[in-house]
């Protein structure tokens, strides 16, 4: 049933303070001070700690981030099948496989070295300058041997 202008969405406590979590990167101390009211005692920053230990243990919560950590998943997922959808595409622009394939090096925490780095960057200017034909089958690694 959508709702009437009249009508608004109210959240619980919870699930505030899931999303808060989720803005501000994990920062459970942030998110309780954002949603809760901590100004009053003595130390604000240890009153959002112990409001942020308490929540994240909540089933509300944990749902919402569960239900968020899965949709990041499968963007992270959907982002590497392009990339190797690409990578191996013959026909496509020699450039664009060597972005993709540091990209897919970058996504998957591998860090790029130097050699390499260079390497694809030089295959980039090449492919810009020349035309690989799509029949010829090499390898990364191959090209820079």
């Amino acid at each position: 049933m959508p709702l009437q202008s009249d009508q608004t969405i109210t959240l619980d406590k919870a699930t505030l303070f899931a999303y808060a979590y989720i803005r501000h990167h994990g920062n459970g101390t942030q998110a309780a001070m954002e949603v809760f009211d901590v100004s009053g005692g003595k130390n604000p920053r240890n009153t959002a700690h112990a409001i942020a230990s308490c929540y994240l243990r909540k089933v509300t919560v944990q749902t919402v981030l569960h239900g968020y950590l899965l949709q990041q998943n499968e963007s992270m997922l959907s982002a590497l099948r392009f990339l190797r959808e690409t990578i191996e595409d013959k026909s496509a622009p020699f450039a664009d496989r060597m972005k993709c394939v540091e990209v897919a090096y970058r996504l998957a925490g591998i860090e790029v070295s130097e050699s390499l780095s260079i390497a694809l960057g030089v295959a980039r200017i090449r492919a810009g300058k020349t035309t690989f034909p799509a029949t010829q089958d090499r390898s990364c690694m191959d090209m820079f041997k």
